[in-house]
């Protein structure tokens, strides 16, 4: 069986478009690969592990080992301990780690978190919202530590149609309970309220959203299996932010 190699560009610049694009030229790469090669990811370039890039090659990494192919990576000598240590590529997973309580209280004094599993089945709903709960008393305790706060969330929908009916806040479902109720305000309090970035990537379409920019852009290739969604989220709130604005 043969292997491919997949260079992964050093992102230009610290922002959210520069590690996108990276991201971009990973999955266009990806998508020239016949399905039955291994894979090895190439990050020898990258010298700043931006989360906007590294948590989506996570997920990419852990669904497709998931599935059963091979994959390996190769590291830059200065971001190897970091890499480690936020436990890239497949991520902290609280299913399979003894004591992960203590572990990720090891984060409170850093300015960053682990790249981190969130179990969604039923029957790990209590381990789930003991998981978040952790993860919010560590951004509380970090929040003075770091400039921005910046998450990034796996989780299924449909594609490019549904995404821009979600962002306007219009079901793409016959009942009122489901997505896009909610997605339209949450964006808008990010990004008009708190002067954050919100990324939304969903199949061939990649939706962003900042104070410089809003589009919606088709992708021919290649696409994203469920959504990504990204958000940065500024520690310091704008002193005439007020969030009774963007109640409905």
């Amino acid at each position: 069986m043969e292997t491919t190699r997949i260079i992964v560009p050093n992102p230009t610049g610290d922002s959210m478009g520069a590690s996108i694009r990276s991201l971009l030229e990973v999955m266009d790469q990806w998508s020239l690969i016949p399905k039955e090669n291994n894979i090895v990811f190439d990050l020898k370039n990258v010298l700043f592990a931006h989360p906007f890039l590294i948590l989506p090659l996570c997920a990419i990494v852990s669904d497709e080992r998931e599935r059963g192919k091979i994959i390996n990576y190769e590291l830059h000598r200065n971001t190897e301990s970091y890499m480690e240590t936020i436990h890239f590529p497949l991520g902290f997973d609280a299913l399979t780690t003894i004591e992960w309580k203590t572990h990720l209280l090891n984060f409170s004094s850093k300015t960053y978190l682990p790249a981190c599993k969130i179990p969604v089945s039923v029957k790990h709903t209590s381990i789930r919202e003991q998981l978040l709960t952790t993860f919010e008393n560590i951004l509380m305790q970090q929040i003075n530590l770091r400039g921005q706060i910046i998450t990034a969330i796996k989780y299924l929908i449909s594609d490019a149609k549904a995404l821009e009916h979600a962002i306007n806040g219009k079901s793409t479902k016959q009942i009122t309970e489901t997505r896009g109720y909610g997605i339209d305000t949450s964006r808008r309090m990010l990004v008009n309220g708190l002067k954050g970035k919100y990324l939304l990537f969903s199949g061939k379409a990649l939706y962003i959203y900042t104070n410089e920019l809003e589009q919606i852009t088709p992708l021919q290739a290649f696409g994203w299996k469920g959504t990504l969604l990204a958000l940065q989220i500024p520690s310091k709130i704008p002193h005439s932010f007020n969030y009774t604005t963007f109640l409905e």
